[in-house]
């Protein structure tokens, strides 16, 4: 087919064939493109080299590229990349829980076996921790209330407002009291007297309700107690309410109003690094048991 070198625009479909042709980039180039002075229309002839147009589909496109591998499903090649990976993170999660809870599973138990009923938190409770073999879980909790009433030299009248309940994993018993004067007599008593054998005991008033707890460090061992009251308890420590002395170490507990501990408190000038008292779960070193300390064991060693 030839075309005459000038043609009007209005004759130029009068002489070209439209059956054999499409407007537009939409067909592969399979043939030649013509060109009419300033139209700008691009005109795809159809049916010229077929052969060559087979040619060009055979051609791999330039963004495709053959390399050896192992051939997958369509549905493989479809699916989230990293399914896997995300798996595999999320059992280590879960291996890692269980782990944590299976090593915090005991002293967990051990927790929740100690808790106590809900007691008027405006009482003064008094742990007592007896001694000389005596087992809390086994013995009469009403005879030894008894015993322990008459070295206070409190009548039965004026515990009436007393509770008292055992804790037999811990091996202690808590008295609470709304009298101060009732608390002051029970810290007293050091010894009772229980099927004509004495035990000794040992007594503490614990922390009121909505406070906590920090431990200072490096604190001279040769201070009375009160003159740490007067270095703590001071306007520079507005939310100390007291300290006590962990045995004859240079360790004091500081007890605070709420339940935030600040990170430095005042110890007279100076400012000492204040830390989180942390309970921990007692383990007896006479028998071994979790629960209980070793001077409150109810199996001591002859």
């Amino acid at each position: 087919m030839c075309f005459p070198s000038e043609i009007s625009t209005g004759t130029f479909k009068e002489h070209l064939d439209t059956s054999l042709i499409t407007v537009g980039p939409l067909e592969p180039l399979c043939g030649s493109f013509l060109r009419h002075q300033g139209l700008g229309l691009f005109v795809l002839i159809h049916g010229i080299g077929r052969r060559s147009a087979e040619r060009w589909n055979a051609r791999p496109m330039p963004h495709e590229a053959v390399v050896e591998g192992e051939q997958i499903s369509k549905e493989e090649a479809e699916s989230n990349g990293w399914i896997t990976a995300h798996r595999k993170r999320n059992a280590d999660k879960t291996r890692f829980k269980h782990e944590t809870r299976s090593a915090r599973q005991k002293g967990a138990h051990v927790g929740a076996a100690s808790r106590q009923p809900r007691l008027p938190t405006s009482h003064f409770q008094v742990v007592v921790r007896p001694g000389g073999g005596l087992y809390v879980r086994t013995c009469s909790h009403l005879k030894v209330t008894q015993a322990f009433l008459m070295p206070a030299r409190l009548p039965p009248a004026a515990a009436d407002e007393d509770v008292v309940c055992a804790n037999v994993l811990q091996n202690i018993f808590v008295i609470s009291t709304p009298s101060e004067s009732n608390a002051n007599a029970y810290c007293k008593v050091q010894e009772i007297i229980l099927a004509d054998k004495k035990h000794s005991i040992a007594t503490v008033i614990t922390p009121p309700g909505n406070t906590c707890r920090g431990v200072v460090r490096g604190i001279d061992t040769n201070l009375a107690e009160a003159a740490l009251q007067s270095l703590f308890v001071t306007p520079s420590n507005p939310m100390v309410l007291g300290v006590r002395r962990i045995k004859e170490t240079p360790t004091e507990i500081v007890l605070f109003k709420g339940m935030k501990v600040p990170n430095y408190v005042h110890c007279g000038p100076n400012m000492l690094r204040c830390t989180l008292y942390k309970k921990q779960i007692d383990n007896c070193r006479n028998c071994g048991r979790i629960g209980n300390r070793h001077d409150v064991c109810p199996r001591p060693i002859d």
